[in-house]
């Protein structure tokens, strides 16, 4: 079995081979599954981060550019980072909403 690149699996997924996208994903869960770790500690279920750190690396399967000067590999991490860092921000927002202006008087 010949191990395709990021990039030729990227190119087979725009042009409507969804294997190829099935294979990016299993590639990068070890990936999405390290940046998930990292938020746990914030008190976040690590399925919940796992599913939105997917749908982050879908969403860069998805606008992944080859002329853009990077490799997949490092424009997927920073789409799992920025999508991760977003939940965290709107968990830590929620959390800090004192309870007086959720509950009514």
């Amino acid at each position: 079995m010949t191990v395709l690149s990021d990039e030729t699996l990227i190119e087979r997924t725009h042009t409507g081979d969804y294997s190829a996208a099935g294979e990016l994903v299993v590639r990068y869960t070890p990936v999405v599954l390290r940046y998930a770790e990292r938020y746990c500690y914030l008190g976040l279920e690590r399925e919940d981060l796992m599913q939105e750190g997917m749908i982050a690396l879908l969403a860069a399967v998805r606008s992944y550019r080859a002329d853009g000067g990077a490799s997949f590999r490092t424009y997927a991490s920073r789409c799992i980072a920025n999508g991760l860092g977003h939940v965290a921000e709107s968990h830590l927002r929620a959390r800090n909403i004192p309870l007086a202006l959720l509950a009514p008087l």
